[in-house]
């Protein structure tokens, strides 16, 4: 990696002297190593960055790591969240996530994204005018490394719906991290609970208990559109995003002891 910290080094220097901020984002395919190069290129750039708590899984989180973060900090958007890589760009996770990035712009941070297939799957405005560099992982173990003016260079065939890179900047090799290691190990815990309540699913009657409510009021939520529903046969189900969401929305009510019914 001796380019690649030689690199990390001038984005950190970049940051801090420039008083900029730097948006970079990692592609590759699935299982080829983005989440261990991108989280080496984190530690590179801010050695203070601990993968337990810099990581970032979910929209919540994104925007309290912003909100206590300081100046030249990095902070990583792993594709396990699930928050921008919805085929439907206009899911209001989406917007949220891209109203965000433009507040990083006063916080001097290194935001670092995984994104597979990052022309179809980030905002356009995202790429063309925040993003500072973008890496591919092209297999386990080895980067090629773009600067800003190659992006607009970096293009996907019509027909074989395949990338077209250009020459990158630099290539280079990154190592393996180890299983066994304690922040590994819970990175693992954290990303698997993230996408346990993505794909998970609550009956009325599970919720109706969990948020100590009547079914009828469950019932009432989904026919004014306040909370998303499926309805599979006879029965509806309830994704576990809408239950957190909910419950965070009760507790927010009763801290302003707003009754809700």
């Amino acid at each position: 990696m001796i380019h690649l910290e030689n690199n990390a080094k001038g984005i950190r220097r970049a940051i801090i002297e420039g008083d900029i901020d730097w948006l970079h984002v990692t592609d590759g395919y699935e299982g080829a190593g983005k989440t261990t190069f991108t989280w080496q290129l984190c530690k590179a750039v801010d050695p203070t960055f601990n993968a337990t708590k810099n990581i970032i899984f979910t929209e919540d989180q994104f925007r309290e790591a912003l909100r206590h973060s300081k100046p030249g900090q990095a902070l990583m958007l792993d594709e396990g969240a699930l928050i921008l890589y919805k085929r439907d760009a206009m899911t209001k996770s989406v917007k949220k996530i891209n109203r965000l990035l433009t507040t990083i712009r006063a916080k001097n941070l290194f935001l670092a994204i995984n994104a597979p297939d990052f022309l179809n799957t980030l905002d356009r405005y995202t790429i063309e005018h925040r993003a500072r560099s973008v890496a591919c992982v092209p297999m386990r173990g080895k980067v090629w490394w773009f600067s800003q003016p190659q992006i607009s260079q970096i293009t996907i065939n019509p027909k074989t719906k395949k990338y077209k890179w250009p020459e990158p900047r630099f290539k280079d090799t990154f190592e393996k991290i180890d299983p066994e290691s304690a922040q590994w190990k819970e990175y693992q815990r954290r990303k698997i609970g993230v996408v346990d309540r993505e794909t998970d699913f609550l009956s009325i009657a599970e919720m109706a208990t969990k948020l100590n409510i009547s079914r009828g009021s469950i019932y009432h939520w989904i026919a004014d559109g306040r909370l998303q529903a499926h309805k599979i046969g006879r029965a509806w189900t309830i994704p576990y995003t809408e239950y957190d969401k909910a419950a965070n929305g009760r507790m927010e009510a009763a801290h302003n002891k707003i009754r809700v019914n």
